[in-house]
C-alpha cells in the first residue's frame, strides 16, 4: 500500500479493514482509494476522519453485514469513514455527487486497483449546481445549531463548527475551479484565493481550519466565529448562484 500521512495506530486499523474487504469482497473489490483530508497531506490526529472509497463490481446486504464489524471497528478506533460504490454507481452519480466526485478526482491515494475510475469528470454546470447544493445546506446547519445556541441556551459545539467547515471546503475549491482560478494544492490557499474572489475577510475560516481539540473557546467566541462563517456562506452561495 501507498504512503500515507497518518499515523501508526491509524494505518495499523486501515490494513486492517482492507485485509477484511479483501477477504469478503474477493475479486468484487476493484479498489480502495483514500481521499479527503490524508490525500491532502493535511490529516490530524484526533481531528481528521480518513475518507476512503470502495470501488467493488457488486454490492450485497448479506456480505455488507460480514464486513459491519471490520468497518465498525475501523470507524471508532481510526476515524476512518469507508464509502462502498460500485463501478456503476461511480460513475452514473457524477452528476449527484458532483462535488464529491470532482474533489476525490483532485485529490486521491490508490492504495489497490487503477487509477481511471477516479478521472471521472463532473460537468461545469453538474459542478456548480452541486456546490450551490452544498453551501446552502451547511449554511442551514449553521443557522439552525445557532438559534437552538440563542433560543434555549444549548452549547455551541465547536467540533460540529468545524465539521460544518470541512464539509463547506469542497464546494469552495469548486467555487474557485468556477471561477476560473487556479486551485491552490492546500486548505489555507484555497481559503485566501476564496478571500480574494468574495473581497472579504477569511480569518474565520483560517481558525476553523487550524481547529485543535484541546483549545477551550468561550460561548461567545464560538457564537462570532459561526456568525462571521454563515455570514462568509451567504457570499459564496451568491457567486455560485450567479456563475
Amino acid at each position: 500500500m501507498s504512503e500515507l500521512p497518518v499515523s501508526d495506530r491509524v494505518r495499523r486499523h486501515l490494513d486492517k479493514l482492507a485485509a477484511a474487504l479483501s477477504e469478503t469482497l474477493g475479486g468484487d473489490l476493484l479498489g480502495l482509494y483514500v481521499y479527503g483530508s490524508a490525500a491532502r497531506g493535511e490529516w490530524r490526529e484526533g481531528c481528521s476522519d480518513l475518507n476512503l472509497l470502495v470501488e467493488t463490481s457488486g454490492i450485497d446486504f448479506e456480505r455488507i453485514d460480514t464486513l459491519a464489524g471490520a468497518m465498525s471497528e475501523a470507524r471508532k478506533r481510526g476515524r476512518i469513514e469507508p464509502l462502498l460504490l460500485t463501478e456503476r454507481e461511480y460513475r452514473r452519480g457524477a452528476d449527484a455527487f458532483a462535488v464529491l466526485v470532482e474533489d476525490i478526482r483532485r485529490a486521491h491515494v490508490p492504495l489497490c486497483g487503477g487509477d481511471a475510475l477516479l478521472q471521472v469528470r463532473a460537468t461545469p454546470a453538474q459542478l456548480r449546481l452541486g456546490a450551490e447544493r452544498e453551501l446552502r445546506y451547511v449554511h442551514m446547519r449553521i443557522r439552525r445549531t445557532f438559534l437552538g445556541y440563542c433560543s434555549h441556551s444549548t452549547m455551541v459545539d465547536k467540533q460540529r463548527i468545524h465539521r460544518d467547515f470541512t464539509r463547506s471546503m469542497a464546494s469552495l475549491r469548486a467555487l474557485c475551479t468556477l471561477s476560473g482560478r487556479e486551485l491552490p494544492p492546500d486548505t489555507p490557499g484555497v481559503i485566501d484565493a476564496v478571500g480574494e474572489l468574495l473581497g472579504c475577510e477569511v480569518g474565520p475560516l483560517h481558525e476553523l481550519f487550524d481547529y485543535r481539540r484541546e483549545r477551550q473557546y468561550a460561548q461567545a467566541e464560538l457564537a462570532a466565529l459561526s456568525q462571521a462563517f454563515s455570514a462568509l456562506l451567504d457570499r459564496a452561495i451568491h457567486a455560485v448562484d450567479t456563475l
